[in-house]
């Protein structure tokens, strides 16, 4: 296995998964031509691609950076997988692509309306990815829910309400008690990656990665 990561980013404890060996490169996904050297000295076959500017505030914040880590860094990866004859790249999307269209159950045919600079990056990488499956690189665009639990890089809810409650306090929301969430475990998100990296018999170029349940 191999990890490509930016510098001082990596720690064992994000690395080791079921004692298998991982082998770290430091760089950055926007640098094509160390992802290329990288790819077809090491033989890569299959590429899940979760580096990224992620979440809408974190864009919002500096829009400039998050726009050339996010499409810039992301066509890079496609054009290197495809030099490289990468098997198939799965691309850690978002189920912010699809905005607020206003219904609980979103399917992958819904129109991709996002609301945010985050989503739309997350849909413009889906829309360029299309010029290199014309070419013959197989890409799957999963698009993830509401990721949370250990090792997973923000503090995102619902963790901060389970810290609340260890600790004896109150949880608070300026606003927004009411949505509805699509809450997803670290772990089973890890699995769906997984699952579409090598499942033999996929028919559609995105899916969605939830538990399918709303949770208010």
């Amino acid at each position: 296995m191999l990890l490509l990561d930016r510098p001082g980013s990596f720690t064992p404890a994000s690395g080791a998964a079921d004692g298998n060996s991982v082998a770290v490169f430091e760089g950055d996904t926007r640098d094509r031509e160390a992802l290329v050297e990288v790819m077809a000295r090491h033989g890569v076959t299959h590429v899940v691609h979760c580096a990224a500017i992620a979440g809408v505030a974190s864009v919002a914040a500096d829009l400039y950076t998050a726009t050339t880590v996010n499409i810039s860094g992301s066509v890079a990866v496609l054009d290197a997988a495809h030099q490289a004859g990468v098997e198939r790249v799965v691309d850690a999307s978002s189920e912010e692509v699809y905005g607020a269209p206003g219904f609980d159950v979103i399917g992958e045919d819904c129109p991709l309306t996002p609301i945010s600079a985050y989503g739309l990056h997350k849909a413009t990488v889906e829309r360029l990815a299309e010029y290199w499956v014309e070419q013959g690189l197989d890409y799957i665009a999963a698009r993830m829910s509401w990721v949370y639990g250990p090792g997973f890089p923000r503090d995102r809810l619902p963790s901060p309400w389970l810290h609340d409650a260890a600790e004896g306090r109150e949880s608070r929301l300026d606003a927004g008690g009411d949505h509805r969430i699509d809450l997803v475990y670290v772990d089973d998100a890890a699995r769906a990656l997984v699952a579409l990296l090598y499942s033999e018999d996929l028919r559609h170029r995105a899916y969605n990665v939830g538990q399918g349940v709303p949770t208010t």
